[in-house]
């Protein structure tokens, strides 16, 4: 098994997901791609227990708050950190629980390297050196 940090990546854009997942690899993560919150936690309810979710919140079949609301709910994963990617406005991140980390879409890849990298650190796992 590797020592490298797991993130799960959930994102309904292909494009995007891949671009991610692809990136973070490339800086030595473990990644794992979901299409969608369904696919997401079916694969955390398989004991798929990832360091980090990057989770989108505009899906189809289950928003991202949907899939944090039912984490939450389950005390199994209530405590996986998450960093929740977003093209939508303050009002929705204004939802978001204290202490939950957002990153506004369009982003930078870098900015959003050093964020994993920050909430990694947060919670105690070693980070990639960027």
């Amino acid at each position: 098994m590797s020592d490298e940090p797991l993130i799960m990546v959930v994102d309904d854009d292909d494009d995007l997901r891949d671009t991610l997942v692809e990136a973070l690899q490339m800086v030595g993560y473990s990644v794992s791609g979901k299409r969608d919150g369904i696919e997401a936690l079916e694969a955390l309810r398989a004991d798929a227990r990832p360091d980090l979710i990057l989770l989108d919140l505009m899906m189809p079949r289950m928003t991202g708050w949907e899939v944090y609301e039912a984490m939450s709910a389950m005390p199994a994963l209530a405590d996986l950190p998450v960093l929740i990617m977003t093209a939508m406005r303050s009002a929705d991140s204004q939802r978001a629980p204290a202490g939950l980390d957002t990153i506004q879409k369009p982003f930078a890849l870098q900015g959003l390297l050093e964020r994993v990298e920050r909430r990694l650190e947060s919670t105690g796992k070693k980070a990639v050196a960027l």
